[in-house]
């Protein structure tokens, strides 16, 4: 089976096997992509474009032939049948999601998306389990290292759905008496966005809930400095 990480650095493999230089070849930035967007079937002009529409598009349509190539090559190269995961016409190219993969985005989303109704403080254990399983496969932002246009949109909607899956778990863990574990849930929201205020309020209440006044007091002073340093400004009256 292929399986696909995406998260982080990214890691590709094929019954164990490696693919050797995932993602950082343009020939897998394309693979990416198209598993990204594999409800669709992409044009070849269209893909020509997103990668190289710097140049002509004669230009940009060669390129993309060598870059499909080099692509079935590194995964037959793997072992991988590339016909089963890659629908390639003259005029079209495409991921085919019927066939059998893995790919950790997919089960990030897809969990996530699942209990987005359910508020913290109402989820059962087995949810909160689920969800706690959801976010450490969410091991660094999307495709970390790599630098394109092309993939801002997803990094920035499964950021979204990460901290506010954290969130949740930080209310879960609050009514549920394990101050210790939502305390580390937000500080690992306050690792991607140390200027959330509400966040800080939240990790105030579970350390004073804890039992431990300094800490809680320690907590608002550093809220209070990044406020500060940030935006020039102070805390809510909540805060």
């Amino acid at each position: 089976m292929l399986e696909l990480r995406l998260f982080g650095p990214g890691r590709a493999t094929y019954d164990d096997q490696a693919l050797a230089g995932f993602p950082h070849q343009i020939f897998y930035y394309l693979l990416c992509y198209l598993v990204l967007n594999r409800r669709q079937t992409h044009s070849r002009e269209r893909l020509a474009a997103v990668f190289w529409s710097e140049h002509s598009t004669r230009v940009s349509r060669r390129y993309l032939r060598d870059a499909l190539w080099r692509l079935r090559r590194a995964l037959q190269t793997a072992g991988v049948p590339e016909e089963k995961y890659l629908s390639i016409t003259n005029e079209s190219v495409a991921f085919v999601g019927s066939s059998n993969y893995w790919l950790d985005t997919e089960v990030f989303e897809a969990t996530l998306v699942h209990f987005q109704p359910i508020a913290g403080v109402e989820l059962g254990p087995d949810e909160a389990e689920q969800i706690e399983e959801a976010v450490e496969l969410y091991t660094g932002d999307l495709l970390e290292g790599v630098y394109a246009d092309w993939y801002l949109y997803d990094r920035e909607r499964l950021n979204v759905l990460y901290l506010n899956a954290l969130g949740k778990l930080m209310a879960f863990h609050e009514v549920n008496g394990t101050y210790e574990k939502g305390l580390a849930y937000g500080k690992r929201i306050l690792a991607h966005d140390n200027t959330r205020e509400k966040i800080h309020r939240q990790m105030m209440q579970l350390y004073w809930l804890q039992g431990d006044r300094n800490a809680a007091l320690a907590q608002y002073k550093q809220c209070v400095q990044i406020l500060h340093s940030t935006f020039d400004i102070g805390p809510m009256e909540e805060t």
